[in-house]
């Protein structure tokens, strides 16, 4: 019988050298540097690892500990900091992970994470993707204008996870330690599982599952290691030369050119499938699924600047880049036969997943720039003296965005108009504005019409925004076109 000190299934748990593989979080604050702030940094970290290292070796593990926080975050805003645990570290701590200590870990109810990092280099991943309930790590000091002094809180980095840990339990107690010999945890007088966790290690279920990470941002494709740290140190100046020539070469030579010509400069393109006939409307018709393959850096970013990203790509030693031309779609599968462009959207994005093997998810772009970037990707309020010209003016003109929108329905009640579908995007935009634009807008259009005709026409501007919701979002962009579409041939009965 379990005693009554323990608390049930309940562990407690080292990151460094258990959860993860690696014993050493050097590589992490190599990521935190280059980042969070850029070559400077990274390359006086890099510098600094073998006095990080020989004070590891001779046993100040605080002193080499503090020097790396204090070199990859002093002066860094917090919100930087936050940023690139969010939306960097989690993929290569991921990477990282040791199976055999998840399955322990995940097989309690009650999940605690130390580590002597930083808590909010880690939190964010123990929380989202270990699923931990609690994180202890060290506290970094801020100073008043938010930003990271480099110093921590702590003294003694060990003995205060102890004294959390314990203050965490109380007078009760984990009944399971993961971790090595040398972390306090081997002071509490618990069942100790010493780091590697053996794979036949008894586990009777899990609790919980390990969350995938499925967004990641950054430059650095590799783990920094002091090793390949140094590697890519050592080929920046070089690639930056490489990057330039081959942008200025691509940018002088024509387009059917550029595919021999890459293979000199060590760039390859690779054309699967058969590319159709012609080239109109080739992406609505043939899906077309894209990919690179690169060895040092990442030529997207969502927190970095975009205009760089062209650069990144071709500052690799040789990059690659795959287009597969699929199948034509099916016709049942098309807008043709009657299915909305939203399902036609989510139908070719399935077939692109699987080509790409890749798993379709219910995230959107909002998500994707909410977790990397810290926002959803939308417009902030105007600060530029253009813009705020701009605002003033429309202040000025108030019948502006009401004429508009009398014009765009006149195209498409009145013209022969092919395209009121893309018309459809900007009306529901402009009647969203405010609440009155569409009521003056009907106020204006029926008087022009027979009077026997004003009842008929007046149900079809109400069935115009029948089930449309104040909001931009697709279901809802896709309704109103359907009712535009239906209301403009209503609208024409004679």
């Amino acid at each position: 019988m379990e005693s009554s000190t323990t608390t049930s299934y309940s562990v407690v748990s080292e990151l460094e050298g258990t959860l993860l593989k690696t014993p050493k979080p050097f590589a992490y604050f190599m990521l935190m540097a280059f980042e969070a702030s850029g070559l400077i940094r990274y390359t006086l970290l890099l510098f600094l690892w073998p006095i990080i290292a020989l004070l590891d070796v001779l046993g100040y593990r605080n002193g080499s500990l503090k020097l790396m926080i204090f070199v990859a975050t002093a002066g860094l805003r917090e919100s930087e900091i936050e940023s690139v645990s969010r939306a960097v570290l989690p993929k290569f701590y991921m990477d990282d992970i040791s199976m055999d200590a998840w399955r322990a870990f995940g097989s309690c109810e009650k999940r605690v994470v130390v580590t002597r990092m930083p808590r909010v280099m880690v939190e964010r991943f123990a929380k989202d993707h270990l699923r931990a309930h609690e994180v202890i790590g060290t506290e970094i000091i801020i100073n008043r204008f938010g930003y990271a002094t480099g110093f921590i809180q702590e003294s003694d980095v060990d003995r205060s996870i102890f004294n959390s840990v314990a203050n965490l339990f109380e007078d009760r107690r984990p009944q399971l330690g993961l971790g090595r010999p040398i972390i306090s945890l081997s002071n509490f007088p618990i069942e100790q599982v010493h780091a590697p966790v053996p794979s036949n290690y008894n586990v009777q279920r899990l609790h919980v599952q390990l969350l995938p990470v499925i967004f990641h941002d950054g430059r650095l494709v590799k783990l920094p290691t002091p090793a390949t740290a140094l590697l890519i140190l050592l080929w920046i100046p070089l690639g930056i030369v490489l990057a330039v020539v081959r942008l200025f070469v691509g940018s002088m030579l024509p387009l059917w050119a550029i595919p021999y010509v890459s293979r000199i400069f060590n760039i390859r393109f690779t054309v699967k499938g058969k590319p159709p006939a012609g080239n109109l409307g080739v992406l609505f018709i043939v899906p077309v699924a894209m990919n690179y393959r690169v060895g040092f850096f990442h030529a997207t970013t969502a927190r970095g600047w975009k205009a760089f990203d062209p650069i990144f790509f071709f500052m690799n030693p040789r990059p690659v880049y795959e287009v597969t031309f699929l199948n034509q779609l099916e016709v049942e599968a098309t807008c043709s036969s009657g299915k909305s462009p939203y399902d036609v959207a989510n139908y070719v994005q399935r077939i692109l997943a699987a080509t790409l093997g890749f798993e379709c998810t219910n995230f959107t772009r909002k998500d994707k720039y909410r977790v990397l970037a810290g926002n959803d990707d939308s417009a902030s309020l105007p600060t530029s003296p253009a813009a705020i010209r701009f605002v003033q003016h429309i202040a000025d003109c108030p019948s502006l965005f009401p004429e508009i929108l009398k014009t765009l329905f006149e195209i498409v009640l009145f013209e022969d108009c092919g395209n009121q579908w893309s018309l459809s995007r900007p009306i529901l935009s402009l009647i969203l504005i405010s609440e009155q634009i569409f009521p003056d807008l009907k106020a204006k259009i029926l008087p022009s019409q027979p009077v026997d005709q004003h009842q008929r026409l007046s149900a079809c501007f109400e069935s115009l925004m029948a089930d449309i919701s104040r909001g931009l979002d697709p279901k809802n962009r896709e309704k109103f076109s359907q009712n535009l579409n239906r209301f403009r041939l209503e609208f024409r009965v004679k």
